[in-house]
């Protein structure tokens, strides 16, 4: 899909979005992925006046944002609201059966309540928060897997991998193996605004999900999700509201008879990744660098370092190694010595850590943690 053809289709999209919305939280839901600071500009484009009207009464729901905890911006942690969980629940899990979640922490909770969990698992990159060792939990990067070490061993799974494509391969394939003959292999696929290749992107993974003969049905717009913190901070910054904004398609595959075993492979090693809750600012830094011969530990910004986007492919996060829950992007050429000096404030008082990451080049307005 061209830039301009994407261009049309966002034009198309939010012009019936806004026309048909009561609510500003309403019509970022109906632009399929569009990220709010851009649809707003098409809102405007289409209808000004009601925009306007739509933005000025347009209030925060403080409840919906996540935990400085549970946003990360490399993994793209984005947990569901309680009605996207009981909609998974309904329509996707074999509840009283073995359950493999790929990536999906905040389904743990209500798996602790069904027969499931005690032969029920997680894997996930970051070790969850408040999951009390419910089911059991597996820390690792889910690229590695190849799918033979639980090969057919849980009635469902459900995965919610970063959105792009050789993740969502790479995870699909692994879920079908892990599953049992009968059983189903459902997931969270984005929507056709996400991003210019989103629709042949979602046609690529589809067809893949064809081609290893699972059987697919999918439900439209069903998912909701909470907002991380660093992608409210983008929110607040261009002055809108913190709302429930992203949707996504539920994707219910069945393994049949039909199942083609894949070949046996791995994706891109997920970089060593720390991260660090210092008072109310959360730092994630990645492991992908370490010049002893620079004497900063975090770059001076050479232009602005606010992300307006959550896209990691975006020319600052992906220039960036450091990254804060207020939606900062900065650089270190000395990743592992800055994460091992921050780890060495870890338990201090909020007005010595302040003035230490003061110290170390994080940027003042960084640090207002309001």
């Amino acid at each position: 899909m061209t830039s301009l053809t994407f261009q049309e289709n966002c034009r198309a999209i939010c012009s019936q979005a806004i026309e048909n919305a009561i609510t500003l939280d309403h019509a970022f839901q109906s632009t399929q992925g569009l990220f709010p600071t851009l649809a707003i500009e098409y809102f405007h484009e289409y209808a000004p006046a009601k925009t306007i009207s739509l933005q000025s009464a347009a209030v925060s729901d403080p409840n919906i944002t996540q935990s400085v905890e549970r946003s990360s911006f490399i993994r793209s942690n984005w947990d569901f609201t309680d009605n996207a969980i009981a909609k998974i629940f309904d329509q996707a899990l074999m509840k009283e059966r073995p359950i493999c979640l790929l990536g999906c922490p905040s389904l743990v909770p209500p798996i602790t309540k069904t027969s499931a969990r005690n032969n029920s698992v997680l894997f996930d990159l970051f070790s969850p928060e408040n999951t009390d060792d419910a089911i059991s939990t597996f820390v690792f990067d889910i690229n590695q897997l190849t799918g033979d070490e639980l090969e057919g061993q849980f009635s469902s799974c459900f995965l919610d991998p970063p959105w792009y494509v050789a993740d969502y391969l790479h995870w699909i394939t692994v879920a079908s193996r892990f599953c049992e003959m009968g059983g189903q292999i459902s997931f969270s696929l984005f929507g056709a605004l996400t991003r210019p290749s989103a629709v042949d992107d979602r046609k690529t993974i589809l067809k893949h999900c064809e081609q290893i003969g699972l059987e697919v049905q999918i439900i439209p717009e069903c998912l909701e999700y909470r907002v991380p913190t660093f992608e409210a901070a983008m929110l607040c910054r261009a002055g809108l509201p913190v709302v429930v904004w992203k949707k996504s398609d539920l994707v219910i595959c069945t393994k049949s008879t039909k199942h083609k075993s894949t070949s046996k492979s791995v994706v891109g090693r997920t970089p060593l990744i720390r991260r660090f809750i210092l008072d109310k600012l959360g730092i994630e830094i990645v492991i992908d660098r370490n010049d002893t011969t620079t004497a900063n530990l975090i770059e001076p910004p050479q232009s602005g370092f606010w992300l307006d986007t959550p896209s990691k492919r975006s020319s600052l996060a992906n220039n960036s190694n450091v990254f804060t829950s207020n939606g900062a992007a900065l650089t270190s050429y000395r990743p592992f010595d800055l994460a091992k000096t921050i780890s060495n404030l870890e338990g201090q008082g909020s007005g010595a850590v302040k003035q230490k990451l003061q110290h170390l080049g994080i940027p003042d307005e960084v640090l207002d943690w309001g």
